[in-house]
């Protein structure tokens, strides 16, 4: 009977790496690619913040723990504010006994709780430590059931217990299997490091040590990750709690140094330096900590500048449609936005499934006699896109509604709901932070410097005006080196040179005359005033071309990612609005010369005569976009029997199925092992490879492993594969389902 398994990655961490048993070295030309790569980097002050709020957590006895992070301290403020009456104060009080009892442990004087030894120990007493606490406080019957589950079972198949025991929250079960397992493969180290690992999660540091230095003589087990900066790690993290800060960092370095992507070990380097005053340091590891891969190249100078807000202009919208009300200000329409740092959209997620969206055709009309038949045609498709945008949002209303109807009827969260939230708050978010994604970056520089060049040249309206100069009531300074400024200076020119002599006149015919020679002045600098915003526009409009479809292009793709159909609909309009504010903001700017034909059309109508030809009416050409959908449903999977596992990866969720006989899974959900779960702190990450031979891929370019990390809670924490770096990452939909084989990695970070 398949079991369904799930974890969400929450606060405390642990992680279950799913290793590559193909290589024991790391390959300079594959890489890992986490979900964790996907959100925006964090300034130093918030890493600093998280990294003192890990460090209190680790390290509860420590004297230099912040107050305001030790939730210890947290209960002994509440606990002092309230009066012995208090009816919440027995059970504060007994929240915060339990909390100091569970920081003392058995060894005084160690940053963090010591339940094991408390001294160092030689492995056959190490050995035996692990044994009672694998078994401790177990009722007969429970310790009678596992050892039936463990008798007759293989080493590998033993691994298929010991996913079952992390992923299930059950520690103490996989650390009886990893015991299992060495009793029946003695001469292979990783059972050692991978126990190791669980015994200093468990609080027995000096058992975990013991168990490295007897998994060194034994040589160096094969791994995901480069195998010796596995076992290095372990040996930092057991350290760490024993307070030996330098002999940890002196360790986690070199983990650091060998393997690039072993996130844990930088976490656990960043509190190493943390508790010898190296902060500035260790918020820098802490920060590398946060992501599988690399941080983004640009992370410490990346400023993407979004286009400026596009004109009010009479005739036209005075803002681009408003973005859905369920996602972030959309900076795409020109809106202030923080600064912010992301990897490339494509190293983290499958744009595979993006759909290209060409602009609207405007045929900007080449004379001025044509301006107002054109600003009609622009104020008619503005009211289309305005009549679209009211529908999407009516959507995006029931939509929300049908999601407030699926909280109520929610059932028991499964451990990958949160991550699954997560991923899709990311994806929608960077939908709408689309100007500060890498790859588009130049391209929305381009649009932007376009609205800015001579001063704003092709916004005529907003462009007419003297910045430089103190414009009041009485005196108006126009600026003559844009098309708008030099037009209004010349008019008034004109009207200040034609008044005097319109004054003079006694008859109409004086009149009419005065008119005809002072229109014949105005024509020429209609002509090229209009001229010169084309040209301008024309500019503009080849820029947002340049823009608009690859914009469009990652936006779907990203929306592509999600699998949930209320999640991706509503990613999807968001894509959509995205797109047509950018359109939404070229209409505007291309209306903005609406005044300047209106002029026009009232001097036509008071007998100008330019000597003009009307071009032959051209209609907007409008292409509507290719549709897309999510193909696949369902949760990314990993199946694991005792022997084997299968992952298959769809859309934003991830969920983990361990294939065993029912009835030898009863007691890991409930029974006396779940009474030793107190003792289990940190995170910890389990790896498995792809067995070869097998037909299907995980990714366009996945070399044989993945990994997930889950939290004390069973929460998923992080998830992600091992990839080529030449090929483009499929963290997305992709349907093959990828077979697993064992051995397994245990990293605890």
């Amino acid at each position: 009977m398949k079991r369904l398994l799930t974890a969400l990655l929450l606060a405390s961490p642990l992680a279950v790496c799913l290793a590559d048993v193909a290589s024991a070295q790391a390959v300079t030309s594959e890489r890992w690619v986490g979900w964790s790569d996907a959100p925006p980097a964090t300034d130093d002050d918030v890493t600093a913040q998280l990294l003192e709020a890990a460090f209190a957590n680790r390290f509860p006895n420590r004297a230099d723990v912040r107050a305001d992070f030790s939730v210890i301290g947290t209960y002994e403020r509440a606990l002092s504010a309230m009066s012995p009456s208090d009816p919440n104060y027995k059970a504060t009080k007994a929240e915060l006994d339990r909390l100091r009892a569970k920081a003392k442990g058995n060894l005084s004087g160690t940053p963090a709780p010591v339940r094991g030894a408390v001294k160092a120990v030689t492995f056959a007493e190490a050995l035996n430590g692990a044994r009672h606490a694998a078994y401790l406080d177990a009722p007969q019957k429970d310790i009678d059931r596992l050892a039936n589950l463990l008798q007759g079972k293989t080493a590998a198949q033993l691994q298929g217990v010991v996913a079952t025991g992390v992923l299930k929250n059950r520690p103490a079960i996989a650390l009886a299997a990893l015991l299992a397992a060495h009793a029946r493969d003695a001469k292979n180290p990783a059972h050692l490091v991978n126990a190791a690992g669980l015994l200093s999660l468990l609080g027995m540091p000096y058992e975990a040590l013991s168990f490295l230095d007897e998994a060194n003589k034994l040589g160096t087990p094969s791994g995901a990750f480069v195998s010796r900066a596995v076992m290095l790690n372990a040996r930092g993290h057991a350290l760490l709690t024993l307070g030996r800060f330098a002999d940890a960092e002196t360790a986690l370095r070199e983990a650091v140094r060998l393997d690039p992507f072993l996130a844990e070990a930088k976490r656990n380097l960043a509190l190493a330096l943390r508790a010898q005053g190296k902060k500035t340091e260790a918020v820098t590891y802490f920060a590398a900590a946060g992501r599988r891969g690399p941080a983004p190249k640009n992370a410490s100078t990346a400023t993407a500048t979004p286009p400026p807000a596009p004109p009010a202009v009479p005739g036209g919208p005075s803002s681009p449609p408003t973005a859905p009300p369920s996602t972030p200000t959309s900076t795409s329409t020109g809106t202030a936005a923080r600064t912010l740092v992301l990897t490339p959209a494509h190293e983290v997620y499958d744009l595979s499934r993006g759909r290209g969206w060409k602009l609207p055709s405007l045929k900007y009309p080449k004379n001025v006699q044509d301006g107002q038949a054109f600003f009609e045609q622009v104020k008619e498709l503005q009211e289309w896109y305005r009549q679209r945008s009211d529908a999407r949002m009516q959507q995006v209303a029931e939509l929300q509604q049908q999601q407030a109807a699926r909280l109520v009827q929610a059932r028991r969260p499964s451990p990958g709901d949160e991550l699954a939230k997560a991923r899709v708050y990311d994806i929608v978010f960077r939908i709408t932070a689309l100007p500060f994604e890498p790859t588009l970056k130049k391209r929305f520089a381009l649009v932007a410097e376009e609205l800015t060049r001579d001063e704003g040249a092709v916004n005529f309206g907003g462009s007419q005006f003297d910045a430089t100069k103190p414009n009041s009531q009485q005196t108006v300074f126009f600026n003559s080196r844009t098309p708008s400024g030099r037009f209004a200076q010349a008019m008034k020119d004109i009207a200040a040179a034609e008044t005097p002599e319109l004054t003079a006149c006694r008859d109409s015919d004086c009149r009419e005359g005065v008119r005809r020679k002072y229109n014949a002045m105005r024509c020429p600098a209609f002509k090229e005033a209009h001229a010169r915003w084309r040209t301008s526009m024309l500019r503009l409009d080849g820029a947002y071309a340049e823009l608009m479809d690859p914009m469009y292009r990652v936006a779907t793709g990203l929306a592509s990612n999600i699998s949930d159909p209320v999640d991706f609909k509503l990613a999807r309009l968001t894509a959509q609005q995205e797109a047509e504010n950018l359109i939404s903001n070229l209409l505007a700017t291309a209306s903005s010369a609406g005044n300047l034909w209106a002029q026009y059309e009232t001097r036509v109508a008071d007998g100008m005569d330019c000597d003009g030809t009307a071009e032959a009416e051209a209609q907007p050409q409008e292409e509507a976009p290719e549709a897309f959908e999510c193909p696949l449903t369902g949760p990314y999977k990993l199946k694991a029997d005792l022997k084997i596992a299968e992952l298959s990866v769809n859309c934003e969720k991830v969920a983990v199925e361990i294939t065993v006989l029912e009835s030898e899974l009863l007691f890991v959900e409930s029974g006396g092992f779940a009474e030793l779960e107190y003792a289990f702190e940190g995170e910890i990450t389990l790896t498995l490879g792809t067995k070869a031979g097998v037909g299907g891929v995980l990714t366009a370019g996945a070399k044989s492993a993945v990994y997930i990390k889950v939290d004390t809670s069973g929460a998923f924490k992080d998830f992600g594969v091992k990839q080529s770096t030449a090929a483009g990452v499929m963290l997305g939909p992709v349907g093959a389902e990828v077979e697993i084989e064992t051995p397994i990695s245990l990293i605890p970070g």
